[in-house]
Formats: C-alpha cells, sequence, structure tokens
C-alpha cells in the first residue's frame, strides 16, 4: 500500500506563505520554563507530536514556548511562518492486489491465500479508519467536499467506482479473514497431530482426534 497527501496553494505567487502578525495569552503562565534536565526529559522523552529538533533544542533551553507552552509576543518578521494556505487537500491511498498475490509463505495454495485476504483486510480496516476520522496536523482546519471515492482498476484499462468503505464494513472483513486463518492453523496443527509419532492413548484416554475436537 501507497500513501499520499498532496495540497494545492490557494494562491501561485511569489510568497504564497503566511506571516504571524499576532500573538497569543497564556492565561496560567506567560512564560515557562523548566528548571530542570530530568524535568524536560520527562516531558518530551515519549512525546510522537514534536520533532527531534524541537525535543533537542527544549531539552536545551527548558522553554516552554519552544514546544507550544506559554504566551508568544507578536511579531511582523518576514522569518516568522505559520503554515501555507491552500486550497485543496487529496489524500490517496494505493492498494495492489497485483503485488500482495505475489507473497508466497509456503503454506500451500488455501494457506498462502488466507494470509494475503489477511493482511488486505488489515489495509483496508486502516483506510476505513483513517477515512473516518481524517487528521494532518494540528491548525489544519479542513472543509470536506464529498465522501471518499473508491476506485477499482481493472484489466485493460477498465474501471469500477465502489461504495466507501466504513470502519464497521472493514471490521467485519478483518473478523472473517481472521477466522478463515486460524481455521486453516488449527486444521494443519490437527494433521500434525494426527501424523505426529505420540504415545498410543488406552481406552478412555484422549487422544489427538479428541484434542483436534477441542481445538475447533
Amino acid at each position: 500500500m501507497v500513501g499520499e497527501t498532496y495540497a494545492i496553494l490557494a494562491e501561485q505567487e511569489e510568497d504564497p506563505v503566511i506571516h504571524r502578525a499576532g500573538g497569543r495569552i497564556d492565561p496560567v503562565g506567560a512564560s515557562v520554563i523548566v528548571s530542570t534536565e530530568a524535568d524536560r526529559q520527562k516531558i518530551v522523552g515519549d512525546s510522537i507530536d514534536l520533532s527531534d529538533k524541537t525535543k533537542t533544542s527544549f531539552k536545551k533551553s527548558g522553554k516552554g514556548s519552544t514546544i507550544g507552552l506559554g504566551a508568544i509576543p507578536p511579531s511582523a518578521k518576514k522569518d516568522v511562518l505559520d503554515g501555507v494556505s491552500v486550497r485543496k487537500v487529496i489524500s490517496t491511498r494505493v492498494l495492489s492486489f497485483a503485488t500482495v498475490r505475489t507473497f508466497h509463505f509456503g503454506k500451500g495454495v488455501e494457506g498462502d491465500a488466507a494470509i494475503r485476504a489477511l493482511i488486505l483486510a488489515v489495509l483496508l480496516r486502516d483506510i476505513a479508519g483513517y477515512d473516518e476520522n481524517p487528521f494532518i496536523r494540528a491548525n489544519c482546519f479542513l472543509a470536506e467536499t464529498g465522501k471518499p471515492t473508491v476506485m477499482l482498476n481493472k484489466r485493460y484499462g477498465e474501471k469500477e467506482e465502489l461504495e466507501p468503505l466504513t470502519a464497521g464494513m472493514a471490521e467485519k472483513l478483518f473478523t472473517r479473514a481472521l477466522a478463515i486463518f486460524m481455521y486453516l492453523v488449527k486444521s494443519a496443527f490437527c494433521d500434525w497431530l494426527r501424523n505426529a509419532d505420540l504415545p498410543k492413548y488406552r481406552q478412555g484416554q484422549q487422544g489427538p482426534a479428541v484434542l483436534c475436537v477441542l481445538s475447533n
């Protein structure tokens, strides 16, 4: 699967970026300074929203403004950028069934097909989940123009538009694919039990056949 998100600028001019001129007042504290290096590490240590450059800068200075805490003074400098204005954001994901068909796991025709189906179900669940709650980044406000479109590219240039896949539908598909996969795993386990050189069981004891019934 390949995903891409790209945008079209609102104004194709020499300088289309937005310069920040306003400020922000923090009612809790205008200036936030974290004094100890241990506390700085705790604050940004497990963060996944901050870049490594931002983390390093905060650990070095301890200034809360580095990670968005405290007040921001107004400024009209040309080097103070606040983002780029765009008129359209397009997010696409391409899932290649042809590529998945090349995956082989040495589990026979049915086994390989079940694993491929499980991989596809996981990817489709991921796509459907994002479509239900799309998120680009902080301070990026989007107005959707319509429902997501799903296009199936067939052979010889033919295409077929499908209904958008909801998270609920994708979850059911994943559950079904997982159930088929687990059934084949249990079947393979039962075949191994039947062919394994196990101790002979006396009458009344549970042997491989009974174990297979219980596992299913």
